[in-house]
């Protein structure tokens, strides 16, 4: 039904969500087709695990459907809960429940979805501590194979819509592989930066500049965004 040697023409990345395959066997079936096509054309595929427990209801778990999927990716979002239920791969030390921010305790996720997915070249985490409804920690780590990288934890105070605060990181590591290329602390750095400014946005897109996120990179946390 799909003319992937078309939809894929000048394309270099190919990004999907664990949702997808999450609604029906034929979105599922679907998603497999574009990324095998996306393969065979050396296309960069990368996923974001996202499982969603409510929209698997048809008669597949998702650990029955998402590592073929998975095996196909070169890079791979999802935190603890993504890869257990996802996956099948449980972790190692983690407490969610703690409050901590143990950056550390993740590598152990990342080495063995790396060790059952052997195309996958990076896995990344987002990292969250909520104190409350509108106050939280926000940061992010990615294992390349050799090194495990820790992005600086922003202290989000007032909070004023989170939806799409996994997009928003998801779309800032993509423009930040591409554009800071053999640069994976940096690319790491801009995605927690421009997902730290979207929860400053009402609605599910992330409204700022390149410019904006990188001047919060660089060490610029006044809260004002131009306009």
């Amino acid at each position: 039904m799909f003319n992937w040697d078309e939809i894929f023409k000048d394309t270099g990345w190919f990004h999907w969500t664990g949702i997808t395959p999450a609604i029906s066997k034929g979105t599922a079936d679907v998603c497999l087709e574009a990324i095998e096509a996306a393969n065979k054309k050396g296309i960069t595929v990368s996923c974001d695990l996202n499982y969603r427990n409510k929209l698997w209801k048809y008669g597949k778990k998702a650990s029955e459907v998402m590592p073929l999927l998975v095996s196909g990716c070169e890079i791979v979002l999802g935190n603890e809960e993504d890869a257990e239920m996802s996956l099948g791969i449980k972790p190692e030390g983690v407490d969610v429940t703690a409050g901590d921010l143990t950056a550390e305790a993740y590598l152990s996720v990342s080495k063995k979805i790396m060790k059952q997915f052997p195309r996958v070249k990076k896995v990344i985490t987002t990292l969250r501590t909520s104190i409350s409804a509108d106050h939280n920690k926000w940061s992010g780590v990615l294992y390349n194979g050799s090194k495990f990288l820790e992005a600086p934890v922003y202290d989000i105070t007032h909070i004023v819509d989170r939806v799409g605060g996994g997009d928003s990181f998801m779309g800032g590591l993509i423009y930040g592989l591409l554009n800071y290329k053999d640069n994976d602390q940096k690319a790491l750095n801009f995605a927690v930066a421009a997902s730290c400014l979207k929860h400053t946005i009402s609605g599910d897109f992330n409204l700022v500049t390149v410019e904006e996120v990188e001047k919060l990179m660089g060490g610029d946390a006044s809260g004002r965004v131009s306009r």
